[in-house]
C-alpha cells in the first residue's frame, strides 16, 4: 500500500499538481463557480471542457518535465481572463474587439491541446525534444493573445465602471431635482396637444417670428384673460420652436415649464425643472451640478436644491456659460405665488441683460406687477374674435362629441359659438359636461347650453381663482366678493376707480360722512390686484382706469345664481330656482342702491350747488367733456368731479335704475331717498344735473321732489310706503306735485301707482280729480286701449275710481259735462258707461249729463265730438240712453246738427246709424242755408262713399232734393243739383235726378237751340261736357254732339 502511494506521488501528474498548485487554485475557483451555469449553455460547456483538458495536459507535461513549469505557469495564469469575458455585458463589446481576441485565445488553446496530446503519445525520450520545438511558440501566442484579451477586458471594465458612476450620478441628480415630478410636465404637454386646434393658434406666428428672429427681442409675454387659451397656445409655440430648431446649427437648447398650481408655480420647482432639462441636453452640466452640490453641502451642510436662491444662481451661471442659443418657455406666470413670481422675473430680467443668446417667453393673465416688471418685453394679447371661437368650438365638439348625430353636433356648435366670447376653457368645460351627462336630444341640449352650464361646470374653476387671488385671506375674499357682486348688477361697465370707490363704500366705517374721508379709505391698487383674475385687462394708466368687464358672461351668471362664498361646494347642490335667482338679483340691486344713496348723502353734496351747464349732455359715463366748455369751465369741472369723488357719475345717473328693480328691500332706505330728493335741495340739484330723467320727461329740477322720484323710478311698494308715511304737502315735497306727476305717470304700466296716487287725494280735490281722469282718458286713446285687451282691462280698473264720491264731487263742480265731451272725443266708452251708470243712481250727476232745459248741451257737444272722431260705438251707446235724443237734436251756434257733422265726411256708417233715428232733422238748414245733403254734394273728394251717402239721405231720410228752394223753376245757387253740376260731378247729378227726382232742366239753358250749363265748372272745365251730356240725357234733350253724329250717319 505504501509502495503504491509512493509510486502515485512520484507520477508525472502528481509532480505537476505540486508545481502548479497556486495558479490551479485560482483556476479551480473560476471553474467551480461556472459549473452550475455550464449545464445551461452547450457552447460554454464545450469551451469549458477544452479549458479543463488543457489544464490536465499542462499538469501532466509539467510533472513529466520540470523545466516546462515556468512557461506552463505563465500560460495557466492567463486562463482566468477567459472567464472574465463572460461577466461583461455584450453592449460593452459593440465593436467586437473582445470577441475577436477571445476567439484567438480559444484557437491557441485548441492548438495547444492537440499538440500536447501528440507529444505525450510519443516515446518518453522524445517528449522533451518535441516540447521544446513545438510548444513554446504555441504558449507564446496564447500568452500574447491572452494579454491582448486582458487589455480589451480592462478597457470594457473601465467603461462599465464609468457608466456605472455616470448612472449613479444621473440618478442622484434626478432625485435631487425631483425628476419624478417633472415627468408630469411632458405628460401635460402631450395631453394638451390632443385638445389643441392648431388653426386657432396660428395668430401667434407673426409675433413668434419677430421674437425668434430679432436679436433685440429677448423677452416676450403673452397676455390674456383667464381661460382664453393661453396654455394651449403655448404648447403650439413650443412645438413650433422645436420644429424650427431641428434645422439650426448649432442646435439651440429648449426648456419649457407649465405652472399649473401652487406646487408647480414655486420658484424651486421651476428652477429644478429647467436645470434638469438643461442637464439632459448638456452632459457636461452633470459634473458642474455634482461639484456645485457637493461644495455647498460640504461648506453649508444645507441641501441647495431646496433653496430657490441657490438653484437660481446655478441656473443663471449655467445659462451664461452656454455657447449655444437657449429658449425658455414659461406658461402660467400668474399661477406663481407673489414671492416666486417676483424672484423669477428678477432673475430672468437680469439674465436677458447679460446673456444675449438667451430668450424667454412667458404667458400670464393680466396683472399689474407682471406687466411692470416685464416693461421692456414684447407684449402680445390673445385675440378674442368670432372666427377663433368657431374653430375652437368645432374642434372640441368634433373631438369629444363624435357620438352625437351630425345635426345635434351642429346645434351644440352653434349654441356654444353664441356664448363662447373668447373663453376656450368655457367651451371645453361645456363640452366635457355635455359628454358626461350624455345629453343628446336637441331640446334639452339647447336648454342646457343656455341655462345650466354656468352653474354646473364653472363653480370649481372660479372657486380656485378666488382662493388664489385672496390667498385664502378672509378680508381679501370679502373685497373680491363685494367687487364681483357690484359688477354683476351694475347698469353699465364701471371704471376701476368707480368700482374701487363702490367697494370702499360697501365696507365703510359708520362714522365716515364726507367724500374727503372716504378718499382716505379707497385703495384702487389693492382692489385691482385682487379682482384681476375675474376681469378683462384693466389699464390703471388710463384717465378712468378703463372699463372693468367680466372675463366671461358665465361668471356674471354664476354670481347671480350663487354667492361666491358658496362656489367651493356648489357642485353638490342643484341649480337655484328661477325665483331664488330673481330674489338674489334683487338683493344685490338693493345693496348697490343703498350704497349709491349713502354716497350721494355725503356732506359735500349738500354744501354747494354747481352750475348745471357744466354737466349738460354728459350723463351716465365719466370723463365726457363738452367741446364748447372754456378752459375755466373745464377747470371747474375737474375740481367738481374731484371733490365729488369717483363714484359721483355712476351714483347720480344710475341709482334710480337700481331703485326700480328692488321691492320690499327698498323700504328701509325710503327716509334716505326722501332726504336725497328733497325739493329745492342742493343734493337734488347736484345729482339730477347728471341724470337724464328730468330731461327725458321735460321736467325741470325745481319741479321734482320725493313723490315724483319715487313714483317715477321706484317700485309700487315704495310709493305705497311713501304715501302712508309722509304728508305729500309737507316741506320735503313740491306744491301740487301730484298734479305735475300725472303728466308723466299716465301709462298702462303704472295703473297700480296711479290708483295709489288717486287714493291719497280726497274727492273734494276736484282739480286733481278732473286732471287725473282727463289724463286717463287721453291715455286710453294714445295707448290704443281699444285694440289691446290688456290695456283695456287695466284702464277700465282705473276708470272705476270715478264712481261714487268722485263723481258727485265732479257734478257739484259742473265738471261732468267736460269729462263726457273729452271721453267721447277720445273714444273712451268705459268712462261714458260709468258716467251714465252713476247718473242712474245720482240725480246731481244725471242733471249734469241730461239738463232739464231743452237746449244745446255738453251731451250734444259730446255727440258731435264722437261723430268727428268716427267713434261709432260711442254714438250707439249715447243714442241708446234714455233722454238723450232730445239733446242730440239740437244744433250748435252755427246751426249745424249731428246730421251735418256726419255728412261733412260722408261717413256712411254713422249716417246709417243716425238717419233712421233723426229723420225729423235730416233737412235742417244751417245758418249758411245748407242742409246735410248740400254738405255731401259740396265735398270735393269724388268717391263712391259720397254717392252712397247722398242716396241714403234721399231714400231713407227722404230729404228734399232741392234743399228747400222751391220758389223758382231755375235752381238756386245752393241747390244740390246745381252745386253738383258746377263742381263737374256727373255721378252725383245722376243720383240726385234718378233717386231724388231733381229736374235736370233746372240747371240747363237753351241758346240758339243748343243746351248748356247754367254755371261754368269751378274745378275742372274738362268735366263740363260729361256733366252736360249726363243732364241732357236725363232730360231727354239732344246734345250738339248727338245731333252732329246723327247728321254724319244720315249722310253715310
Amino acid at each position: 500500500m505504501g509502495k503504491k502511494n509512493r509510486e502515485r506521488e512520484d507520477s508525472p501528474f502528481q509532480k505537476g499538481l505540486k508545481r502548479l498548485e497556486n495558479p490551479l487554485r485560482a483556476i479551480k475557483m473560476v471553474i467551480d463557480l461556472a459549473d452550475p451555469l455550464l449545464s445551461l449553455d452547450l457552447t460554454a460547456k464545450t469551451a469549458s471542457g477544452v479549458v479543463r483538458s488543457v489544464i490536465t495536459l499542462s499538469i501532466a507535461l509539467c510533472g513529466a518535465e520540470a523545466q516546462f513549469g515556468e512557461e506552463i505557469v505563465t500560460m495557466l495564469e492567463n486562463i482566468p481572463i477567459i472567464d472574465q469575458c463572460d461577466t461583461l455585458d455584450q453592449k460593452l463589446d459593440s465593436d467586437k474587439r473582445i470577441h475577436k481576441a477571445l476567439v484567438m485565445v480559444h484557437k491557441d488553446l485548441i492548438k495547444y491541446y492537440i499538440t500536447a496530446i501528440a507529444i505525450l503519445e510519443t516515446k518518453t525520450g522524445v517528449v522533451t525534444e518535441q516540447f521544446r520545438q513545438r510548444m513554446p511558440p504555441i504558449i507564446k501566442d496564447f500568452n500574447r493573445h491572452a494579454s491582448l484579451l486582458e487589455k480589451q477586458v480592462d478597457v470594457a471594465t473601465a467603461v462599465l465602471v464609468k457608466n456605472t458612476e455616470i448612472l449613479l450620478q444621473d440618478e442622484n441628480i434626478r432625485q435631487l431635482l425631483h425628476s419624478d415630478k417633472d415627468k408630469a410636465r411632458s405628460e401635460f404637454h402631450s395631453e394638451t396637444q390632443k385638445i389643441r386646434a392648431d388653426e386657432a393658434c396660428l395668430w401667434i406666428i407673426n409675433d413668434f417670428n419677430i421674437w425668434y428672429d430679432m436679436p433685440t427681442s429677448q423677452q416676450m409675454v403673452i397676455l390674456g384673460d383667464v381661460g382664453c387659451g393661453k396654455t394651449v397656445t403655448m404648447t403650439y409655440f413650443i412645438d413650433e420652436l422645436l420644429r424650427r430648431n431641428e434645422a439650426q446649427m448649432p442646435k439651440p437648447l429648449i426648456c419649457f415649464h407649465y405652472c399649473k398650481d401652487d406646487e408647480t408655480g414655486k420658484a424651486t420647482f421651476i428652477y429644478s425643472s429647467l436645470i434638469l432639462q438643461l442637464i439632459d441636453q448638456q452632459e457636461d452640466l452633470k459634473i458642474a451640478f455634482d461639484d456645485w452640490y457637493g461644495e455647498i453641502m460640504r461648506s453649508c451642510r444645507i441641501d441647495p436644491t431646496l433653496s430657490s436662491q441657490k438653484l437660481g444662481e446655478f441656473l443663471a451661471r449655467s445659462v451664461q456659460d452656454l455657447e449655444r442659443p437657449l429658449f425658455v418657455i414659461l406658461d402660467g406666470l400668474d399661477e406663481c405665488d407673489y414671492i416666486s413670481r417676483m424672484e423669477i422675473l428678477t432673475l430672468f430680467n437680469d439674465l436677458t441683460s447679460r446673456a444675449s443668446h438667451f430668450k424667454i417667453c412667458f404667458s400670464s393673465r393680466y396683472q399689474r406687477e407682471i406687466e411692470e416688471l416685464l416693461n421692456s418685453a414684447m407684449k402680445v394679447h390673445v385675440p378674442t374674435n368670432i372666427e377663433r371661437d368657431a374653430i375652437i368650438v368645432e374642434h372640441t365638439v368634433e373631438a369629444n362629441l363624435f357620438g352625437l348625430k351630425p345635426d345635434t353636433r351642429k346645434l351644440v356648435t352653434e349654441g356654444l359659438n353664441a356664448f363662447a366670447k373668447g373663453s376656450a376653457i368655457w367651451v371645453r368645460l361645456s363640452v366635457d359636461l355635455i359628454h358626461r351627462r350624455k345629453i343628446s336630444a336637441p331640446g334639452p341640449l339647447k336648454a342646457f347650453i343656455q341655462n345650466e352650464i354656468s352653474h354646473a361646470a364653472l363653480p370649481k374653476l372660479y372657486a380656485k381663482l378666488m382662493a388664489q387671488a385672496s390667498q385664502s385671506d378672509p378680508e381679501n375674499e370679502r373685497i373680491i366678493i363685494n367687487a364681483l357682486q357690484i359688477l354683476a348688477v351694475a347698469k353699465r361697465p364701471m371704471s376701476i376707480a368707480e368700482l374701487s370707490w363702490a367697494v370702499t363704500m360697501a365696507d365703510l366705517p359708520g362714522e365716515v360722512g364726507t367724500i374727503r374721508e372716504v378718499r382716505h379709505y379707497v385703495d384702487e391698487q389693492r382692489i385691482s390686484d385682487l379682482i384681476q383674475p375675474f376681469v378683462s385687462g384693466v389699464d390703471l394708466r388710463s384717465p378712468s382706469g378703463g372699463q372693468v368687464r367680466f372675463v366671461h358672461q358665465s361668471l356674471k351668471e354664476l354670481i347671480l345664481q350663487t354667492a361666491p362664498s358658496d362656489w367651493s361646494h356648489s357642485r353638490q347642490t342643484n341649480k337655484p330656482s328661477r325665483i331664488a335667482i330673481q330674489q338674489r338679483h334683487i338683493k344685490l340691486e338693493a345693496d348697490l342702491l343703498r350704497l349709491c344713496v349713502c354716497y350721494l348723502l355725503m356732506e359735500e353734496f349738500d354744501e354747494v350747488q354747481y352750475p348745471y351747464e357744466i354737466y349738460a349732455g354728459h350723463h351716465t359715463y365719466p370723463g365726457g367733456v363738452p367741446g364748447d366748455l372754456s378752459d375755466s369751465e373745464l377747470e371747474i369741472k375737474r375740481k367738481l368731479e374731484w371733490s365729488f369723488g369717483e363714484l359721483f357719475n355712476y351714483a347720480s345717473c344710475l341709482w334710480t335704475y337700481h331703485f326700480r328693480r328692488v321691492e320690499a328691500e327698498s323700504l328701509p332706505i325710503i327716509p334716505k331717498i326722501v332726504e336725497l330728493t328733497r325739493t329745492g335741495s342742493n343734493r337734488l340739484a347736484n345729482w339730477s344735473a347728471k341724470h337724464d330723467l328730468f330731461e327725458y320727461w321735460d321736467v325741470q329740477t325745481y319741479q321734482a321732489d320725493p313723490l315724483f322720484v319715487v313714483a317715477m323710478c321706484g317700485p309700487e311698494v315704495a310709493l305705497q310706503h311713501l304715501l302712508q308715511a309722509y304728508d305729500i304737502h309737507g316741506p320735503e315735497f313740491q306744491h301740487q306735485s301730484a298734479h305735475a306727476l300725472l303728466h308723466v305717470l299716465m301709462d298702462p304700466a303704472n295703473i297700480s301707482k296711479l290708483r295709489l296716487l288717486f287714493s291719497k287725494h280726497s274727492p273734494g280735490e276736484v282739480s286733481f280729480t278732473v286732471r287725473f281722469f282727463s289724463r286717463a282718458i287721453s291715455m286710453w286713446q294714445y295707448h290704443g286701449a281699444t285694440e289691446s285687451a290688456s290695456n283695456k282691462e287695466k284702464l277700465s280698473e282705473l276708470f272705476d275710481l270715478v264712481r261714487g264720491p268722485a263723481t258727485v264731487a265732479l257734478a257739484l263742480e259742473k265738471q261732468i259735462g267736460e269729462l263726457l265731451i273729452h271721453a267721447a272725443s277720445n273714444g273712451c266708452l268705459p268712462m261714458i258707461e260709468i258716467l251714465f251708470d252713476e247718473a242712474a243712481h245720482n240725480s246731481s250727476v244725471r242733471q249734469e249729463l241730461l239738463p232739464s232745459e231743452q237746449a244745446y248741451s255738453h251731451l250734444t257737444a259730446s255727440f258731435q265730438a264722437a261723430i268727428r272722431q268716427n267713434h261709432v260705438d260711442i254714438l250707439r251707446h249715447l243714442i241708446s240712453q234714455e233722454g238723450t235724443d232730445n239733446h242730440i237734436r239740437f244744433a250748435d251756434e252755427d246751426g249745424n246738427n249731428v246730421i251735418h257733422f256726419a255728412a261733412e265726411d260722408s261717413n256712411l256708417e254713422i249716417l246709417e246709424l243716425l238717419v233712421p233715428y233723426f229723420q225729423g232733422i235730416v233737412d235742417h238748414v244751417n245758418n249758411e242755408g245748407e242742409t246735410p245733403l248740400c254738405w255731401i254734394v259740396r265735398d270735393s273728394r269724388l268717391s263712391k262713399k259720397r254717392i252712397e251717402s247722398a242716396r241714403l239721405l234721399l231714400e231713407v231720410g227722404g230729404v228734399d232734393v232741392r234743399a228747400g228752394y222751391k220758389d223758382h223753376p231755375e235752381a238756386n245757387m245752393h241747390e244740390p243739383l246745381r252745386m253738383a253740376a258746377r263742381y263737374g260731378d256727373a255721378e252725383m247729378c245722376r243720383c240726385l235726378v234718378e233717386v231724388g227726382g231733381a229736374d235736370p232742366r233746372s240747371v240747363l239753358r237753351m241758346e240758339d237751340g243748343h243746351p248748356s250749363l247754367l254755371d261754368q265748372n269751378w274745378w275742372d272745365e274738362k268735366e263740363s261736357p260729361k256733366v252736360l251730356e249726363t243732364l241732357c240725357s236725363l232730360a231727354g234733350i239732344e246734345t250738339p254732339t248727338q245731333k252732329q253724329d246723327q247728321e254724319v250717319t244720315t249722310r253715310s
